[in-house]
């Protein structure tokens, strides 16, 4: 996490003013990256600060611009900041939080000029260009070390299954800034002199070099993404799999402000008949209105499915109202009497339901009949309406 390597969160700020806030964005593609930093790094914890220090303050940008980044044993670094403290892989963290918010959308980065809306940046740490490349013939290339690679594909089948990505598969990337109306555009969408190319089709697990000129993650290990994008669909083709078969899932409410009880409306399934463990997230007790809640589907190879589901809570049932019944009263005032009863109201949902009467209680009554109409609401507007009859007779001398 960034405690654990050391981030410094002042440095995401000047004069008290966070420099980078953080949007959020459903994923579309991952992009690996390498740092151009030292191969058989002794220190890349102090690599991985001196690059967010060139990020955030040097380059102005506020933050690092990687959302994760792996070194030579196979470590993985929290990047871009998500908008909450991470829990610590030390103290029982995955790593499940890093990159994403509550929903989980993806923090936008800053590694691919143009196109960082919803694409992940991984970086490799180390140099894995060619000697071509750097300009530099005297440069032997380097292939990734193995521990770097087989914690990319993990880090890369994570993604897939968290958000049902084919990593062998290919889609036209569309900046979604680009759908807002254009004063408010971070750049001109619709300038062709930008190196901003939509409609163009690209590999889910793609290089940088597919997004722009540069030599990134270099020769080496672009001629590996291949062979990353096999293995990651080895990893996750034999998953779980979640249907969300009500969505939104709906609850009326039967306690105060909200419901307890079971939620329901997911199923899943497994390719090879494995058992498959189905759990969510979601609290024992839900408030009024929508809770989006996370399901996980595991198996015991620990291969997992998720589905987000919306649990709205609603409240329909009108409170409870309790009337007299029909009063007759007898009065030597030719005026008519002072008329006293007892209206109640009660609400599953709302403990304080409003309650009014109109004659009110300890109103004075004309002779003959009147009719008492009771109206109660609760918070959410349901409403119950209730009358009796009041007879007022003079008694004779």
């Amino acid at each position: 996490s960034r405690a654990e390597w050391g981030a410094d969160e002042t440095k995401r700020f000047s004069n008290g003013v966070e420099v980078w806030s953080p949007t959020f964005f459903p994923i579309q593609g991952l992009i690996v990256h390498h740092t151009v930093t030292a191969n058989d790094d002794l220190n890349p914890l102090a690599t991985v600060q001196a690059i967010y220090h060139q990020h955030a303050v040097l380059n102005g940008w506020g933050d690092i611009a990687y959302h994760y980044l792996i070194d030579e044993a196979g470590r993985v670094f929290e990047g871009r900041w998500s908008g909450d403290t991470s829990k610590a892989c030390g103290a029982g963290g995955d790593g499940f939080d890093f990159a994403h918010d509550e929903a989980g959308l993806l923090v936008t980065g800053g590694h691919t000029g143009y196109h960082n809306q919803g694409n992940v940046g991984i970086a490799l740490l180390g140099n894995f260009a060619s000697a071509d490349e750097l300009g530099d013939p005297g440069w032997v290339q380097l292939d990734p070390k193995q521990a770097a690679l087989d914690a990319l594909a993990a880090t890369l089948a994570d993604l897939s299954m968290r958000h049902d990505i084919d990593p062998t598969g290919q889609w036209v990337y569309a900046n979604p800034m680009c759908d807002l109306p254009p004063d408010e555009w971070q750049w001109n969408c619709s300038d062709d002199g930008l190196p901003y190319f939509p409609d163009q089709t690209r590999d889910v697990i793609s290089g940088h070099r597919d997004w722009r000129s540069t030599a990134c993650p270099g020769a080496a290990m672009y001629a590996l993404l291949p062979d990353i994008r096999n293995d990651v669909d080895a990893l996750i083709k034999d998953r779980p799999m979640i249907t969300v078969d009500e969505n939104p899932l709906v609850r009326e409410g039967n306690t105060v402000g909200g419901y307890e009880g079971a939620i329901s409306g997911v199923s899943a399934t497994h390719p090879n008949d494995l058992p498959v463990t189905l759990t969510n997230d979601a609290t024992d007790f839900l408030r009024l209105g929508d809770t989006l809640v996370t399901w996980t589907a595991t198996d015991p190879n620990e291969l997992y499915d998720l589905a987000i589901q919306t649990v709205t809570v609603a409240d329909t049932v009108s409170p409870d109202l309790v009337v007299p019944d029909n009063l007759s009263v007898t009065t030597l005032d030719p005026s008519g009497a002072t008329i006293t009863y007892l209206a109640s109201a009660s609400d599953v949902v709302d403990p304080s339901p409003n309650l009014s009467c109109d004659p009110a209680s300890g109103s004075s009554f004309p002779l003959g009949d009147t009719t008492v109409t009771c109206d109660a609401s609760d918070r959410s507007t349901n409403a119950s309406s209730a009358s009796f009859l009041v007879t007022v007779e003079l008694q004779p001398r």
